[in-house]
C-alpha cells in the first residue's frame, strides 16, 4: 500500500497585508514589478519575449502586443518589463538573517519524486537511479551557476526523512545541503517503499503521483501572495496522466488538472524535469501542466544542467501586459494567445489567466504579527534586522552542542524616551529542532536591560542547546520590541557529524571567530575596521596517531582571502603531541590593515599521519570588515 509522504509545507504566508496604492515606493533599490489600483478593469498576464537567438527583449511597448482572448483580439493598455534577475549584488541579511519581501526576486522551488519502489520483494527506483548523477550534476550547477542573490529557493524532497532540508531559502550553503543529501540517499533504503504486486493495477503508483501533485498545490498556494516571478519544477520520472488504457491514473489527471488552475490563478509557471536520460521518453503529464501553464519540459536527455540553465536565463525577466475586455462577460478563466504585432518573436506566456489572479506584484506594507509566525516565516518581517552565528561542535562520537549567538541591530530598536539612557525591552523566542522537525529546545523569555551609551551597533547574546545524535540541526529565534511592536527573525541550520563512521576520514567542526583584543568575546562575523585581528578556532576528529601512543602530527596553516585572493596566511606549524580524541585547533591572525569588505577565513589541517586523499581538511567562515563610525573615528 502506498506509503504517506514527507513532505514539508513551505510556510510562505507573507507577512504583509495588500495595499491599494499607484506608485512603486521610491524607498527600494531595486525596481519592483509595476503596482496596479484594485479598481481597474483590466486583465492582467505575463509573457516572455525572445528573440531568434532566444535573448530576451526589453524595450517593447503596449502597441507592439496584441492578446487574443476566448478568440477575440483585444489592444494592450498596458505593457512593462520586469527584471527580476539583478547582476549586481542585492544588500546581503546578516548571516542567519532572511530576505526581506521587496528584495525577492523570484520564488523557485524543485519537488523532486523518486520513491523507492518495491516489485515482488525487489527494491529499485523504476528506472530513475541512473538520474541520480544527472541531478547531482543539474544542482550543482544552479547553486553556483544560475542561483541570483534575490532568489528564494525550495528543494523539496518528496521523499525525504530530512523534511527540515526542504525548507525555502537564499542561502546557498543550505540548499547546498539538500542537494548534497538528496543525491547521496537517491535511492536510500530507509525509505518507505511502493508495493507493487500483482492484479495492482497501478494504483499503488497512481496513489504516489496524486500525493506529488497535492503535493505542489500547497507549494502553490503557499507562493501566490509573493510579489515576485514563482516558478515551480516539478522532477520525476513517474507521473502519467489517465486513460482507458490507464484507468488507476484518472484521479492523478485530476488532481494535475486543479494544479494548472491554481498556478495560472497564481502567477506559477510549471516547468518538468524528468531524470531518466536519453531513451526514458517523454511524459504526457509533465507535458501538460508546463505548457498550459507557460513553462516547457527537460526531457529525453543528458543535459538536465544546461537546459534548466537556458530556463533560469528565459526567467530573468518578463512584461505584465493588461487589456481591456470592455462590457465581456464577468466569466473566470480565459483562454489566451499573446502576439507581438508584425514580428516574427517568439512569445512565451501561459494560455489562461483570471480576472482574480496574481500575476503581478502589488504594494504591500508590512504590519506586525505574532512573534511565532515570524519564528516561521522564510521571509524577514521588515522591522527588525537579526542575524543568526550558528557553531556544532563535537561532545562526543555521537553527540554535540549547537552554539549560536543572536544578533540584533540597534537601529530599528526603540531605546527608550529621548534624553534616558538608552535601553531595551524585548521579547525573545527560540527554538531548536532536529532534521525530522522535533523540538530540541524551546525558550521564551523577556530581554530588558540598560545599554552603554555609544556601545555596539548591536545587541547580541549566546544560546546553546544539546544535540542527542547526529544529524541535522536548525535554530530559529523571533524579535519583537516590546514599545515599538517591531519583529525580526533569523534562522541556521547546521549538521552534526557521526563520528562513530568514517574513521578514516580527517573532519573538522566549524570554525569560530572572535575578535583577539577581546578576550572572552562573543562569536562575530563582522569586524570593525582597524581591529588587531581575529582569533579562529575549530575542533578535529579522527587524528592518526604515532603506533602505540597518543600523539598525533597535524600540519596547521591559516590564510584569509577575499575572493579567492590570499590575502593573509600565516606560516604553516605542525602541532605534535599527544591530545584526545577531540583536538581543539586555535589561531590569530592579523586584520588591521585590512580595507572594508568580505573575507573568508580559513585554517586548513592535514594529518600527516593519515591515509593520503582522506586527511586534509579545510574550516572556513566568512566574515566582514566594517568602516569604522563616525562616533569611533579619531
Amino acid at each position: 500500500m502506498p506509503r504517506s509522504m514527507c513532505r514539508l509545507l513551505l510556510s510562505l504566508a507573507l507577512v504583509a497585508r495588500t495595499e491599494a496604492q499607484t506608485k512603486t515606493p521610491t524607498q527600494l533599490p531595486f525596481p519592483v514589478p509595476p503596482v496596479f489600483a484594485v479598481e481597474t478593469n483590466l486583465i492582467h498576464l505575463d509573457a516572455v519575449v525572445t528573440d531568434g537567438k532566444g535573448l530576451q527583449l526589453k524595450n517593447l511597448t503596449a502597441a507592439d502586443f496584441e492578446v487574443e482572448a476566448d478568440g477575440k483580439r483585444f489592444p494592450v493598455a498596458i505593457a512593462t518589463y520586469v527584471p527580476v534577475v539583478d547582476d549586481g549584488e542585492s544588500s546581503p541579511p546578516r548571516p542567519g538573517g532572511k530576505p526581506r519581501p521587496e528584495d525577492v526576486r523570484r520564488v523557485i522551488t524543485f519537488i523532486v519524486a523518486r520513491p523507492v519502489v518495491e516489485v515482488m520483494g525487489n527494491s529499485s527506483l523504476a528506472g530513475m537511479m541512473p538520474g541520480n548523477r544527472r541531478i547531482s550534476r543539474m544542482f550543482d550547477r544552479f547553486i553556483d551557476h544560475d542561483l541570483r542573490p534575490r532568489d528564494l529557493v525550495a528543494i523539496i524532497d518528496a521523499d525525504s526523512l530530512r523534511p527540515i532540508l526542504n525548507q525555502p531559502t537564499s542561502n546557498r550553503a543550505r540548499l547546498r545541503m539538500a542537494a548534497d543529501i538528496l543525491s547521496k540517499e537517491w535511492h536510500n533504503p530507509g525509505m518507505p517503499a511502493i508495493q507493487l504486486s500483482p492484479g495492482d493495477g497501478g494504483h499503488s503508483l497512481a496513489s504516489y503521483c496524486i500525493e506529488v501533485a497535492r503535493l505542489a498545490q500547497e507549494v502553490v498556494a503557499s507562493v501566490k501572495d509573493l510579489p515576485a516571478r514563482k516558478i515551480l519544477f516539478i522532477v520525476s520520472g513517474l507521473l502519467r496522466l489517465g486513460s482507458a488504457s490507464a484507468p488507476a491514473y484518472l484521479p492523478v489527471t485530476a488532481e494535475l488538472r486543479k494544479l494548472v488552475a491554481l498556478a495560472n490563478k497564481a502567477g506559477v509557471t510549471i516547468y518538468g524535469i524528468s531524470p531518466g536520460g536519453i531513451g526514458s521518453g517523454f511524459s504526457d503529464a509533465l507535458g501538460m501542466v508546463a505548457e498550459e501553464t507557460g513553462g516547457s519540459t527537460i526531457e529525453n536527455t543528458e543535459m538536465l544542467a544546461e537546459n534548466l540553465s537556458k530556463v533560469m536565463e528565459l526567467n530573468r525577466g518578463y512584461y505584465i501586459l493588461g487589456y481591456d475586455e470592455g462590457k465581456a462577460p464577468a466569466k473566470l478563466a480565459r483562454k489566451v494567445k499573446v502576439r507581438v504585432r508584425g514580428k516574427n518573436y517568439r512569445v512565451t506566456a501561459r494560455p489562461e489567466v483570471y480576472r482574480d489572479g496574481f500575476l503581478f506584484a502589488e504594494a504591500r506594507e508590512l504590519v506586525p504579527r505574532s512573534i511565532e509566525s515570524t519564528l516561521d516565516a522564510p521571509l524577514s518581517a521588515g522591522g527588525i534586522e537579526v542575524g543568526l552565528i550558528p557553531i556544532v561542535v563535537w561532545t562526543g562520537a555521537r553527540t554535540g552542542e549547537f552554539r549560536a549567538v543572536v544578533d540584533i541591530d540597534k537601529a530599528m530598536l526603540n531605546l527608550g524616551p529621548e534624553g534616558d539612557s538608552p535601553s531595551i525591552d524585548l521579547d525573545v523566542l527560540l527554538r531548536f529542532v532536529d532534521e525530522k522537525g522535533g523540538i530540541v529546545k524551546l525558550e521564551r523569555f523577556q530581554m530588558k536591560s540598560k545599554l552603554a551609551e555609544g556601545g555596539d551597533r548591536s545587541v547580541r547574546f549566546m544560546t546553546t542547546a544539546p544535540l542527542p545524535a547526529p544529524g541535522f540541526y536548525q535554530v530559529d529565534v523571533a524579535v519583537k520590541d516590546r514599545r515599538s511592536g517591531r519583529l525580526g527573525s533569523a534562522t541556521a541550520l547546521e549538521p552534526l557529524a557521526d563520528l562513530s563512521m568514517n574513521k578514516d576520514d580527517l573532519l573538522v567542526s566549524n570554525l569560530a571567530l572572535r575578535a583577539v583584543e577581546e578576550p572572552g568575546a562573543l562569536l562575530a562575523r563582522t569586524f570593525e575596521e582597524g581591529k588587531a585581528g581575529i582569533a579562529l578556532s575549530c575542533r578535529v576528529a579522527h587524528a592518526r596517531r604515532v603506533k602505540d601512543g597518543r600523539e598525533v602530527r597535524l600540519r596547521v596553516m591559516a590564510r584569509i582571502r577575499a575572493g579567492q585572493e590570499v590575502v593573509r596566511e600565516l606560516e604553516p606549524h605542525v602541532l605534535s603531541r599527544e591530545a584526545p580524541d577531540l583536538i581543539d585547533v586555535n589561531g590569530e591572525i592579523e586584520i588591521e590593515m585590512l580595507p572594508p569588505g568580505s573575507y573568508t577565513a580559513e585554517i586548513e589541517i592535514q594529518d600527516l599521519l593519515g591515509v593520503p586523499g582522506r586527511n586534509t581538511v579545510t574550516a572556513r567562515a566568512h566574515f566582514a570588515v566594517a568602516p569604522l563610525s563616525l562616533e569611533a573615528r579619531p
